[in-house]
Order: C-alpha cells, then structure tokens, then sequence
C-alpha cells in the first residue's frame, strides 16, 4: 500500500520550484566597457580600468615630460617620459594630475594592487595579473606546473588599446620593502616582479575601486521567473489549506470532513 496525499503533491511542487530558481543564471566575471569605450568594468574584482593603456604618451593632464617632477618616498626622481614611461614616482605623479583633473568624472583614480603572497606566475589575486590571466585570458611564460609554454604573452588584449609597445612592464601601488623598490607586471611574460622606483622604462595603467555608471537592476530569467511564480502559489496554497482547517486538507475531496489522504493498491 502507498500512501498519497496533498502534502506530498505540494512538496513535489516545492522540488520543481527549488530546481528552477537552481538554474536562473548567476552573474559572471566580464568586462563591460563603459563610458563610450573609455573604461572597462571588471565585474569580478568590481573595479574599472582606463581603456588606454598608454594614456600617459598622449595626455600627461599639464605634466611636464623629461624632467624631475620631485622625489618619490624613496628620493628616486619622478619623470614622465613623452612615449608614456615613466619611473613609480612618475606614475603617481601623473595619477595626481589625472585625479585633479576629475578624468572622465571622477578623482580616485590610482595605481593597481598587486598582491605579493601569490607568486610570480599565474597569480589570479593581484588586480593586473587578474586581468591578464582570468579576464583576457593569456598564458604566462611558465604554467601552474612550472613548464614552459608556447602561447605565452599578451595575445588577448580584449577592449583595451595602445599597451605600449616600448615595454611591457606597468607599475602597481605596492611596495617592494625594504628594498626602495615597488610591484610591477609584465605584460610580456605574465611575470609580476619588483624594480627600483627609479626605473625610467615602466608604464601605468589606472584604475579605480567600483563602476562607473549606476548598475541596472538585473532582469530575472523566464526559469526564475516560473520558479518564483511557483513558490508564491506553493506559499499560498498552504495558507488556504491552513485555514480549511489543516495543511493537508483536499479541496477537492467529496468529504470535505474527511482526511485528504487516499489509500491505493500499491
């Protein structure tokens, strides 16, 4: 024998709805371009690149190039030279002025993070070597296992234009102590490294925590939409049950009195 009631039935329906909302489609990591294509937004990290990735060989925001712009923390020279390198005192000098000057609306732009616990090749936590590996999608020089690989460099550049094609190292934020050095990655290699603040031949890319334009509310899918639609009326057939006098009380029964269960011939 085999017992069937309306409890059951709506626990079926519960499973349906619990397997539709189970494939509503989930946000991804991409990159977004934003702002007439000036920008691009990492959905991942939640933070937004200039789109140039040499700006600074066209615009340097009033910066004077070739010559000492003051001393870094480390009393290094800071030079921004007219093809786009620049030394890491250079580059945050430039960052001030592009700030000052509230580039494409906003004043916090600032050099990328790198995080120093990751290794050299395939970190996928600094916030270029990020964008390299996961968001582009290139190979660095050495694989996970330390092998060689072939189809190593910047291949993918994606939405992003004009890496400089004098070098393939950009500087980060992150200091190299004590060494009067900071963080930089390799474009070339997919190498995140150190190099004295003095270095002449780096370039910058910046960047800045979240997006820059108001996140649409996202529009739910048809499969969560049914599963939602099927967990109100689950929700609301309970409460008419409930109120008949019992969560399992037919409302199609001819004994409106009598239990909802019906026994049958196994």
């Amino acid at each position: 024998m085999k017992i069937y009631n309306c409890c059951s039935r709506l626990f079926r329906l519960f499973l349906a709805a619990a397997f539709a909302l189970s494939f509503a489609p989930l946000a991804e990591a991409a990159l977004i371009t934003r702002l007439d294509g000036q920008s691009v937004y990492d959905t991942d990290f939640n933070i937004t690149w200039i789109a140039n990735a040499n700006l600074a060989a066209i615009n340097t925001f009033g910066l004077a190039t070739g010559v000492n712009l003051g001393t870094d923390i480390y009393g290094n020279v800071s030079v921004i030279n007219s093809d786009g390198t620049m030394t890491w005192g250079g580059a945050q000098a430039w960052i001030g002025a592009m700030n000052a000057a509230d580039y494409l609306g906003f004043n916090d732009w600032r050099l990328p993070i790198t995080n120093t616990s990751c290794g050299t090749f395939n970190c996928t936590s600094s916030e270029m070597s990020h964008l390299y590996y996961v968001e582009l999608g290139n190979l660095g020089l050495f694989g996970p296992t330390g092998d060689f690989q072939t189809a190593y460099g910047l291949l993918n550049k994606g939405p992003f234009t004009a890496f400089n094609s004098q070098t393939t190292l950009y500087w980060s934020i992150t200091e190299y102590v004590p060494h009067y050095s900071a963080w930089y990655f390799n474009m070339g290699l997919g190498q995140q490294a150190a190099a004295g603040t003095n270095s002449l031949f780096l370039s910058a890319m910046a960047v800045r925590s979240g997006d820059v334009v108001v996140a649409p509310v996202p529009i739910p899918s048809a499969l969560g939409l049914f599963g939602l639609g099927l967990v109100g009326f689950l929700v609301t057939r309970i409460q008419l049950a409930s109120a008949s006098g019992g969560w399992c009380r037919s409302v199609g029964s001819r004994d409106r009195g009598a239990a909802d269960s019906v026994a049958v011939a196994a």
